[in-house]
């Protein structure tokens, strides 16, 4: 009866090990990408795969880590839309900014997505289509006309 029940036990074990080690691979583990180092040599973004992508043609799931001088300033969690394949190093890009760092992600089934990481730790999300976009001002309502006819803003 002791060597059933430590046998039970031995082949419980055995299960348990395996699911728990599926599970980290499938969902938890960390696997880099790529990096990027500021030109002073301060910053670097980091692009990182979290796990695997959900099977069988999901999101693939990523982030950002921003670092200076070797300490996390911040982490980004975020999905990308790539058809269930993994993510590689061409699938973002990189350019360094006086304050931030701006990071495209792109997947094969999304538009592309900025995000702009400032060195405070604060972290912008935009498309980059939005942000070519030169803004509209609306001054039809400060503008008059004087005494003479032309126009003149209105305080």
């Amino acid at each position: 009866m002791k060597k059933q029940l430590i046998a039970l036990l031995c082949i419980a074990s055995l299960l348990a090990l395996l699911f728990g080690g599926f599970t980290y691979v499938t969902r938890y583990k960390i696997t880099h990408i790529d990096s990027s180092i500021s030109d002073d040599g301060q910053y670097e973004v980091i692009y990182q795969a979290v796990g695997e992508p959900d099977w069988p043609f999901g999101y693939s799931h990523a982030r950002i880590v921003l670092k200076h001088d070797g300490k996390t300033i911040t982490k980004r969690k975020f999905d990308v839309a790539n058809d269930g394949g993994v993510l590689h190093s061409d699938s973002w890009s990189v350019s360094w900014k006086e304050n931030c760092v701006n990071v495209i992600i792109s997947g094969e089934e999304q538009p592309d997505i900025l995000y702009s990481f400032h060195f405070d730790g604060t972290v912008r999300v935009a498309s980059p289509v939005d942000l070519c976009k030169d803004p509209v001002i609306d001054f039809s309502d400060t503008v008059e006309e004087n005494a003479n006819g032309e126009s003149a803003f209105a305080v």
